[in-house]
């Protein structure tokens, strides 16, 4: 897929009023890269209570998301408008095992950082589903999530 097709995916994917709602608990100041597998970077930030997509590539990410072949097109398919499934499908995404649906992450920051701005919001505002798939996956409790973030900033 070319940058302009996935741009213009990614962007409408964020300017759903679900995705919108999902990134209320996030600090004005987050930065957040998202690669496409042409090795483009966008910037996700969050400008005056809204999240924006922005063509250019972030200065500071606190983490950066890496996007499989077809994985843009995965997430621009998802239908609900419930939170909890957007985030339980973001989180198979990451684990799937088909490189071209993946998507990966890494984080460039320390944990705590990622607790001040707000990302541990989004997560609880999964609610249940969310919660739920990650004790499944053994990440039951903040111990086991700070876990999980250090290693992604390995």
């Amino acid at each position: 897929m070319d940058d302009q097709s996935a741009f213009t995916q990614l962007d409408s994917f964020f300017q759903r009023s679900v995705c919108q709602k999902a990134g209320a608990p996030l600090r004005e100041d987050i930065e957040i890269g998202i690669q496409t597998d042409t090795n483009h970077t966008f910037s996700l930030i969050k400008n005056q209570g809204k999240l924006s997509l922005l063509r250019n590539s972030p200065s500071a990410p606190d983490l950066t998301f890496f996007l499989g072949s077809k994985s843009t097109e995965a997430l621009s398919d998802i239908e609900s408008d419930d939170i909890g499934e957007i985030g339980v499908t973001v989180l198979g995404l990451m684990l799937e095992q088909a490189k071209d649906y993946r998507i990966s992450a890494k984080i460039h920051t320390h944990p705590i950082t990622l607790f001040r701005k707000g990302y541990m919001g989004v997560l609880a505002l999964g609610g249940s589903p969310v919660l739920s798939f990650l004790a499944k996956k053994g990440i039951g409790n903040l111990s086991s999530i700070k876990a999980a973030f250090l290693k992604l900033k390995e």
